[in-house]
């Protein structure tokens, strides 16, 4: 018998790609708390054996704080050919919200003598988040008066500055009532001099 041989030889086939690679996005710092990355699709476009279809989990690597920050994902696989594909996505995480001064003591009235005992109240700061967006602390009262024994006003403000950098402040204005007007202690009693007397006399 008389034989032919012929050899074949197959290329391999054409390299997969990422299909619909989510693009850049930014979120709040509330919802970079739950990001789940999404699942990315592998194809080479193929059909048959020379088809190559996967799905891929993205990793994500989140570097963010309550002034924000970002979140990087991943998606990375081998194949079985050995090529090697990677593609990323940038998260831009927005800080958190700013806070505010919880309670703020309305503007009020106080005679001059229950001045002499007022103290400014701390106040709670916080913008109401929980985990990595939440800012909360305590500010004190800088007390700054403008008032004599007439009356006046005096200024209580509270000033709080963020890690972030951001400051928020609050005032309460006092009105000073005037003092109690003065009264005479002890006058001397009438009495009656001499015309000599009179002469040389002076007001104790």
């Amino acid at each position: 018998p008389i034989e032919a041989t012929q050899n074949i030889t197959v290329e391999a086939a054409a390299a997969p790609e990422f299909v619909d690679v989510p693009a850049d996005i930014t979120i709040t710092c509330v919802e970079a708390e739950v990001f789940t990355p999404d699942v990315a699709v592998l194809s080479n476009g193929q059909t048959g054996q020379c088809a190559f279809t996967d799905t891929i989990d993205g990793l994500a690597d989140p570097n963010f704080d309550n002034c924000g920050g970002e979140i990087i994902v991943t998606w990375a696989m081998s194949d079985t050919c050995g090529n090697t594909i990677d593609t990323f996505q940038t998260v831009t995480v927005e800080p958190a919200p700013i806070p505010a001064f919880q309670n703020v003591p309305n503007d009020t009235t106080l005679t001059c003598e229950e001045y002499a005992f007022f103290t400014p109240a701390d106040l709670n700061v916080s913008n109401g988040e929980s985990g990595t967006c939440l800012v909360e602390g305590v500010a004190s009262g800088e007390l700054d008066p403008d008032f004599d024994a007439c009356g006046g006003t005096a200024l209580v403000t509270w000033e709080y500055v963020t890690e972030c950098g951001d400051t928020i402040t609050a005032e309460q204005v006092i009105t000073v009532e005037e003092a109690i007007a003065p009264t005479i202690l002890a006058a001397p009693a009438d009495t009656t001099l001499g015309c000599t007397d009179a002469e040389a006399y002076v007001a104790s």
